[in-house]
Order: structure tokens, then sequence, then C-alpha cells
């Protein structure tokens, strides 16, 4: 039985002596990239824990994110440094600090199993979507802790987000434009909400990821207006952030 207290089963699975990164990276698709990447981090005495690829067969690029643990005395810089000398990859972000378990442990759902889940939600109308909203909400908050330690270019901190998005297979996204604190637009390509079958267009998951995001990015209310949608015929959904007045 799980306790209910803070103390759970997940927090005591939790080794504050070990150094843990999550490392999310963008390379090219070649037969022997990734392997190239994995003998590296095992050469570095790096072990994975988990990790998800995300490919597609008319893209150039995947993606990935690994949870790696960094052995006593190796610099993190040391592994990254290693790392980047993969001639595939083009963009690659880790952030190392202590980490439970429970953190570091990938959970994966196809796309199609999702879509059944949120049609409960979806199936209780408002109510359910509100639900859905508040989720993700949450999420963006909890993440943005989790991102932004030790640093302070906001925008960097974004991307870092939405490329560790785009290797869970939530989409694929580009900042469109970025006026810290004033205004931004993302686009969002493949959106994991706007696929399925659901009678209801438009998202509500992403859409609070972005609001909890934001709020913290920023530090102040903010509203998430999504503009376009690919479910109501458009190449993409457009998100369009400001801070709330």
């Amino acid at each position: 039985m799980i306790s209910s207290t803070k103390t759970s089963i997940i927090e005591k699975e939790y080794f504050p002596e070990k150094k843990i990164g999550m490392l999310t990276i963008r390379f090219r698709r070649t037969p022997l990239a990734f392997e190239s990447i994995l003998r590296i981090l095992r050469e570095k005495g790096s072990s994975v824990y988990s990790m998800i690829i995300q490919s597609h067969p008319e893209e150039e690029l995947s993606k990935a994110t690994l949870f790696i643990e960094i052995e006593k005395g190796t610099e993190v810089s040391e592994v990254i440094s290693a790392v980047k000398d993969v001639k595939e990859i083009v963009d690659l972000h880790i952030i190392v600090q202590k980490m439970k378990w429970g953190e570091a442990r990938l959970i994966v759902f196809p796309l199609e199993d999702m879509d059944y889940l949120f049609s409960m939600l979806r199936d209780l109308g408002t109510g359910g979507l509100a639900v859905m909203y508040h989720m993700g909400r949450n999420a963006g908050e909890h993440i943005f802790d989790r991102f932004s330690v030790g640093r302070e270019d906001k925008k960097l901190i974004l991307k870092h987000f939405l490329l560790y998005l785009e290797s869970l297979g939530y989409g694929e996204f580009k900042v469109q434009k970025y006026n810290d604190r004033i205004f931004a637009v993302i686009h969002a390509y493949d959106l994991f909400e706007c696929i399925g079958k659901s009678k209801v267009k438009g998202s509500n998951i992403f859409r609070g990821l972005l609001t909890g995001f934001f709020v913290k990015l920023w530090e102040t209310d903010v509203v998430v207006e999504e503009t376009k949608c690919r479910m109501r015929g458009n190449k993409y959904c457009e998100f369009i952030i400001k801070p709330k007045r």
C-alpha cells in the first residue's frame, strides 16, 4: 500500500549520491547515429535509466530524451563534449540535478490509446475539458521548475521544454515569435490532441501546459489562445501567449 503522505514509494526510491541527467537531443536519422550516442555514453561510464526516441519516415531528424547517471568523478561537460562530437547531433540540452526514480522513469502510451483515455474526459463536456486544461497547467508548472534550474535564458528554457515534448511524441513545435513577457507565438504540427477521432476541436492539455509553463517563465498570469487548429482544417495549431491584463 502506498502511503498518502508526501513520503511516497516514489520519493523513497531516491539516491541523493547519484548524479542524474536528463539529456534531450535532436539528431539526423542515420543507421548508426543513435548507436554512436549510446556507445559514447557507455565509454564515459554513463548508465541509461530510461529513454524514448521519436522518428517519422518523412522527416530527416529524430528526437530523443534519455535519463542517464553520470559516473562519479566524471564532469558533465566532459560527457556532453563527447556526445556533441557525433556529427549527426543538431541540438542538445541537458539538465543535471537530484532526481527521484519516478522522475527518471518514462511511461509511454501509443497515440491511439491516449486518445481513448482523453475521450472519457471529453465526453463529460465542459467539465471534462476543464479537468484536461488544469492537468496540463499543473504539469507545465512542474516541468518549468525542473527545466529552469541554473538557467536564466528564458527563450533557451522554452526551446528545451518544446524539444522535450517533441521527444515524448507530443508533436513538432516551432517558436515563431518571442518577445519576453510581452508576446509569444508557437506553432504545433501533428499535435497529439488534434490527431484522433474527437469531435472537440482544439487543445486543452497542451494549452494548459503552455499556460503553466509561461506563468512560471514570465512570473505573471498569462492567457493562451489557440487561434488555429488542425482539426479545424489548418495545417498546424497556433498558440498566442500574452500576459493577462
